[in-house]
């Protein structure tokens, strides 16, 4: 009867403190601010990763010291086990690592203060009460499994003899984790045909008026192939006569097809006579940041082409987890692109190349010049304007 209760079991203290110090750690202000909920969702997801990492240090350490019990419960069995000053000093860690949020987000109210973003100050109360949702939620998911897998295990024992019977929980954790990938694999699916769905409509969007948009009656790419955030992005601005050219997943076939489309229809609406051309790497699903394209379009006085193209229809976060190769795609394309139609112009009539990318837009942007130092880049482009990348971008990471 014991094991069938594992999941209201009381937490490992190893797992508590290990997972204490991930909180607090994410709240920690990153390159751009962040509003209450996604900073629940990341403390909760830190401090989850924190538990799992604490919990199986334990069993390590306990199998090192030959005190694992082999018919008893796993990494999380000793945790009633363990010494009552241990569990205390657990709990306090974790009230601690709580409230230090109270402090820490003054830190991330001035930095997004100091930013211009005041909407993504992140309030305490909420992103705890988020956080502690989250990473109780992602314990119980985790016991769970676990459970799930001594049962499959159990099965397998009572119906096999030998070597079987003896493997049974080495074959179990291979049935459990194979269905898990399976429906992880699913609900992937799932969500993408849910955000595809999303990214074909196109209620509540006109078409532009003015030749110098995608989508417009004079553009090569039609208005239906450019995806929701790319009808946005041509859709807005205060000046509608500027060049914002986009193309969409089903605009052509592939990343270079898309970007070498973009690039002519840039040109087709007069980007030859532009001062500037920027091409931008989106987020995920094709998103533009607004406020930087407005920005742009006033800072050159009106003379800067706007270029990008889509490369996936799920947001930023989920493309970045299962397909990040695609926003190097679009990016090494779109640089390509717009490197070659600026060499077929003559010398003295090129417009500046300027790149933009915002998060996961800010890892696809340099991904053509991986491995070279500021220098060379410099060397390629007139500049670039890269917010937020990721960790492990690759050039930027390995600048100092």
């Amino acid at each position: 009867m014991q094991r069938r209760f594992d999941a209201v079991k009381p937490p490992s203290p190893s797992g508590v403190i290990v997972g204490s110090a991930a909180w607090v750690v994410a709240w920690f202000p990153s390159l751009l601010p962040s509003g209450s909920l996604f900073q629940g969702v990341t403390c909760g997801i830190l401090a989850s990763v924190g538990y799992a990492f604490g919990t199986t240090l334990a069993a390590v350490v306990r199998l090192a010291r030959g005190r694992f019990d082999r018919a008893g419960d796993g990494p999380d069995a000793t945790s009633v086990r363990a010494p009552r000053w241990y569990r205390i000093v657990a709990w306090v860690a974790a009230v601690g690592a709580v409230l230090s949020g109270l402090r820490l987000d003054a830190w991330e109210a001035a930095q997004a203060v100091g930013m211009g973003a005041p909407q993504f100050t992140a309030r305490w109360l909420v992103a705890s009460v988020v956080g502690v949702a989250l990473v109780s939620l992602l314990i119980m998911l985790g016991r769970g499994v676990r459970v799930l897998t001594r049962a499959v295990a159990g099965l397998i024992t009572r119906g096999s003899k030998g070597s079987l019977a003896r493997h049974s929980r080495l074959l179990a954790a291979g049935a459990v984790t194979l269905a898990c990938l399976g429906l992880v694999a699913g609900a992937v699916a799932a969500t993408k045909v849910a955000f595809d769905d999303i990214d074909r409509s196109t209620a509540g969007q006109s078409p532009p008026s003015s030749d110098t948009r995608s989508g417009s009656s004079a553009s090569l790419i039609t208005w239906d192939t450019l995806g929701k955030q790319g009808r946005d992005f041509v859709g807005q601005g205060t000046d509608p006569a500027t060049i914002r050219a986009f193309a969409g997943l089903t605009s052509a076939a592939d990343a270079r097809a898309r970007a070498d489309l973009a690039v002519r229809d840039m040109v087709r609406a007069g980007g030859a006579d532009a001062a500037v051309w920027i091409g931008i790497t989106t987020t995920g699903n094709g998103f533009i940041d607004p406020v930087a394209a407005q920005t742009a379009e006033t800072v050159s006085g009106g003379r800067a082409a706007l270029v990008a193209i889509q490369y996936s229809t799920l947001p930023s976060w989920l493309s970045f987890l299962v397909d990040q190769s695609a926003a190097r795609q679009a990016g090494t394309a779109l640089y390509d692109s717009l490197a070659a139609a600026r060499e077929a112009l003559p010398a003295d009539q090129r417009p500046k190349l300027v790149l933009y990318g915002e998060s996961l837009g800010a890892f696809g942007s340099p991904a053509h010049f991986a491995g070279l130092d500021p220098a060379d880049v410099s060397g390629r482009i007139d500049g670039a304007l890269w917010v937020g990348p990721p960790a492990a971008t690759d050039p930027i990471t390995g600048w100092t």
